[in-house]
């Protein structure tokens, strides 16, 4: 198991890119292992990238178990997971 949000790399990324270190840890995430068992907790706004990643045809990920909890974008990330 590994978690990227503590990656030199992905505080790095998310800067040269503007984006959040979230989304930036899930691309660094899919690009060493796009098709990794992917595993959430209180993070939808990892799902959410992960989720748009897999739209775009960018992670294959060979599951996804996904128990967001909170009060931002959890309803929409659960959503977005189902499809």
């Amino acid at each position: 198991m590994k978690c990227y949000l503590h990656d030199s790399r992905v505080a790095a990324m998310a800067s040269d890119k503007g984006i959040t270190r979230t989304q930036a840890g899930i691309r660094l995430a899919v690009e060493e292992h796009p098709d990794a068992l992917f595993v959430f907790g209180n993070a939808p706004t990892a799902l959410i990238e992960l989720c748009e990643l897999v739209r775009k045809q960018k992670a294959r990920p060979s599951g996804i178990i996904a128990a967001p909890v909170g009060f931002v974008n959890v309803r929409e990330s659960k959503h977005m997971t189902k499809l």
